[in-house]
């Protein structure tokens, strides 16, 4: 997976409505800093620092277990401030990759293209909108080309996606709370905390539609967990007995000041928030 997709799943671990973010900014809760420390069987194997201004996010540094710098990640936004480019440099400064975002006049994405310099990589993502409320996504990764279809129900959110005329993701909402996904293979059914609310909200890097954060990663699985600011407690699988869990720690406004992801009672990530 390219690495624009795996610093916005980072960052997106749930998104605010447009009144709940003025909430933040009112309160002085504006969002500085992140640190995400990933795990593997236990052991710290990367760190990540995500810079804010703006409450936005302008440069991820990616570090080993070693605090080596191995690369960054510089956001660029619009006149319009919607996410428009990121672009990927070596430690040494050297330019490695970009990503570029086209957006239309009603703040939707008509195209993603991505670009190594050293030319081994390239991908374009073309999105057409139609009256009937579906989206047709025709990708091509490395000469490899593929279409799906992505349906909006009557909230506006994408529920259901397509590929070959089969349906390979189909989500149930409550009020952009992911409740239920279910695959060719399997469900997987969501728990929330009854209160607390994440500090970030997606539309400050994509706008306030909210079928961009879908076609961005051009997976309806990857994206739906994004939509709400609500701090989901676990996923529970019908076909495993495993489970995620993920516990936080709060601060006197009830957004996270920690937040650890465990699987089979496993850490996995955890997050430490800093706000101004």
């Amino acid at each position: 997976m390219n690495k624009l997709y795996l610093v916005i799943s980072m960052l997106l671990m749930g998104a605010c409505s447009s009144k709940e973010d003025k909430l933040h900014q009112e309160k002085g809760t504006s969002l500085i800093k992140v640190e995400h420390r990933k795990f593997e069987e236990g052991v710290l194997y990367e760190k990540v620092i995500i810079e804010f201004e703006n409450n936005k996010p302008i440069l991820y540094s990616f570090y080993d277990d070693e605090d080596q710098l191995l690369y960054t990640s510089e956001w660029r936004y619009s006149e319009d401030n919607y996410l428009a480019s990121v672009a990927d440099y070596s430690s040494e400064g050297a330019l490695q990759s970009q990503t570029k975002i086209t957006y239309d006049a009603l703040n939707r994405i008509i195209k993603t293209a991505t670009e190594t310099t050293d030319s081994t990589y390239f991908s374009s993502v073309k999105f057409t909108h139609n009256n009937n409320h579906t989206i047709i996504s025709e990708a091509n990764m490395n000469g490899f080309e593929f279409t799906r279809i992505f349906e909006i129900n009557s909230d506006g959110l994408i529920y259901k996606e397509t590929e070959d005329g089969e349906v390979t993701v189909l989500a149930e909402y409550d009020n952009a709370k992911t409740i239920s996904s279910k695959s060719a293979t399997d469900t997987y059914n969501y728990s929330y905390l009854k209160k607390g609310a994440f500090p970030f909200s997606f539309d400050q890097i994509f706008g306030k539609n909210r079928i961009n954060i879908v076609l961005f990663y051009n997976s309806l699985a990857f994206s739906m967990d994004f939509l709400t600011a609500s701090l989901v407690t676990k996923i529970t699988s019908k076909s495993c007995p495993f489970i995620e869990k993920y516990v936080y720690t709060l601060n006197e406004n009830n957004f996270p000041l920690s937040k650890k992801e465990y699987y089979r009672d496993e850490i996995q990530n955890e997050f430490y928030y800093t706000y101004e």
